[in-house]
């Protein structure tokens, strides 16, 4: 046994990855932007859909489907926008990808065709290949409201085709119904199905089976999850009654993932407005639930709202899910990473809000990837700003380096030295002109491995402010921090300002981060190795 424990211990090690990580924005000023679903391609890059509205400075009106390819560092290898399918009145909204069986890519989109009356949204299907161009494209609905309103409501098929959910208002015995659509590779409809109540049903999230049939998630006629055949008909269903632990009347669920022939996962949310939190369910091919889960977080995180859109199977057979919390000290939302093991028990989580000078932003993660290298990457938008953002992280949640499109390579920049280090470390950060008079209300932190704000600058009087000193004043006090204590030093340039970190002996060995963010809002973040 003593010759196992060294092979073991190195296997662990193996599977956490602190490859670069980064945050990007996508989008500018002139446009209002989102994304909403992301999908990993086989040549170990990413794409994107999402909506993007004309040229505000125009005076236009106007949105239409954005998508775009982005390599492992997050630079847009190509972009299309559908602004020449539809006249200018239109607004089209990106939902949702998946692969084909072909090595092409199913989209679908939301088409709103603007009349005298409003919009009425149809269903929007586009078969695009790798490199973005349109091979067709199908519309799908009647004369009333249809929608796919979700990033995990399109599948392709063992036989190359497609499979379909959302709701309808045009079809259907209720108030609103499951919309379920079939069609084959060339887009020609096999079959549309609609499933329903008196009261409102949608489908929220689907999966193929290995019976070439699908499990479909939502409110779909008073059950939570239906099972269908091939040809669409109801085999079985998940009705409230059947749940133990999710016993409240609030239930969505967002997506499902295939773990094998036999075994499904579910994630989504209980409760609502202020009480949401997030679930996942297991079940096998026969409609049999082995566990519930409800995940809630320590109480000094003050969370009152949390929700999870999207959940991948990780190597370790664990989840990763991702969405948004609401904190109640926090005026706005902050994007979530939940991580659990194979049965469904919580092993980590982390927030993330990459504004820390301007409250009241609200980042929602849409949907979530894996990374070659065992990390995550999520895609989402500020919502307040209408700004997309892309993150990739390690195995663990963590983020080596931050930069925001536009970014010029002498925009801004941040430096250790040493770095490791075992007493003291310099820190500095640099800006282009463009940043110079934001650089001197420049912020700076210090994070460790969990995400726990360890240490900053700080006066006597304010213990979360940061005094700048005058160029020469070098013999001034450091200011003492919890944590460590911090010397200002501004540097003889006024693009560059200078800090010294010495931990105290309280604090342990290794990795922390530098979060480093300028007055108008850019920000950037590197990794420290602190070894005594």
């Amino acid at each position: 046994m003593k010759n196992k424990l060294p092979i073991i211990i190195l296997l662990i090690l193996l599977s956490i990855s602190y490859g670069d990580g980064w945050i990007r924005f996508y989008g500018d000023s002139t446009r209002l932007s989102l994304v909403n679903d992301i999908i990993a391609t086989p040549d170990s890059e990413y794409i994107i859909i999402g909506t993007r509205s004309i040229d505000c400075a125009t005076g236009d009106t106007g949105a239409f489907v954005w998508t775009f390819k982005i390599d492992n560092d997050g630079d847009i290898m190509w972009e299309k926008i559908f602004a020449d399918t539809f006249p200018q009145n239109f607004i089209t909204t990106g939902y949702s990808i998946s692969n084909s069986y072909d090595g092409n890519y199913y989209y679908l989109a939301c088409s709103n065709v603007g009349t005298s009356g409003g919009f009425i949204p149809s269903f929007w299907i586009i078969k695009m290949n790798s490199d973005g161009d349109t091979l067709w494209s199908r519309l799908y609905g009647g004369d009333c409201y249809d929608e796919p309103n979700e990033p995990n409501v399109i599948v392709g098929t063992y036989d190359g085709g497609y499979a379909v959910t959302g709701y309808t208002y045009s079809f259907g015995a209720g108030e609103n119904d499951v919309y379920f659509i079939r069609g084959d590779s060339s887009g020609d409809t096999l079959f549309t199905r609609i499933i329903g109540t008196p009261d409102s049903d949608a489908g929220k999230t689907l999966v193929q089976t290995s019976d070439s049939g699908f499990i479909l998630c939502g409110l779909i006629g008073g059950s939570y999850i239906t099972k269908l055949s091939p040809e669409g008909d109801i085999i079985w269903e998940i009705t409230p009654d059947e749940l133990e632990t999710l016993t409240l009347d609030i239930l969505t669920l967002y997506d499902i993932v295939k773990i094998d022939d036999n075994h499904f996962l579910v994630a989504g949310c209980i409760g609502g407005h202020c009480t949401a939190q997030p679930v996942s369910v297991a079940i096998d091919s026969m409609g049999n639930i082995y566990w519930e889960k409800i995940y809630s977080f320590p109480w000094d995180e003050f969370v009152e709202e949390s929700i999870v859109y999207s959940t991948k199977q990780t190597s370790d057979g664990g989840l990763a899910m991702a969405g948004y919390v609401k904190n109640v000290s926090y005026f706005g939302t902050k994007g979530l990473l939940l991580k659990t093991d194979s049965h469904g028990n919580m092993l980590w989580y982390k927030f993330y809000e990459f504004d820390t000078l301007t409250t009241g932003r609200n980042y929602v993660f849409k949907s979530l990837a894996l990374t070659p290298d065992g990390g995550f990457i999520m895609c989402g938008n500020d919502v307040s700003r209408r700004l997309p953002v892309i993150i990739k992280t390690d195995s663990l949640g963590e983020i080596d380096w931050v930069r925001e499109i536009p970014n010029r390579p002498d925009d801004i920049s941040l430096s250790v030295f040493p770095n490791p280090f075992n007493s003291v470390c310099e820190i500095t950060v640099n800006v282009g002109a463009i940043h110079e008079l934001s650089l001197q209300s420049a912020q700076i932190e210090i994070y460790d491995l969990r995400g726990n704000l360890i240490a900053t600058p700080c006066s006597a009087d304010k213990s979360a402010s940061l005094v700048p000193l005058d160029k020469g004043d070098r013999n001034r006090a450091p200011a003492k921090v919890s944590g460590g204590s911090w010397t200002n030093e501004q540097s003889v340039s006024r693009a560059s300002r200078g800090f010294v970190w010495q931990p105290d002996e309280s604090m342990s060995s290794g990795i922390y981060f530098v979060r480093a963010t300028t007055k108008d809002g850019h920000t950037i973040t590197k990794r420290i190795v602190y070894m005594k």
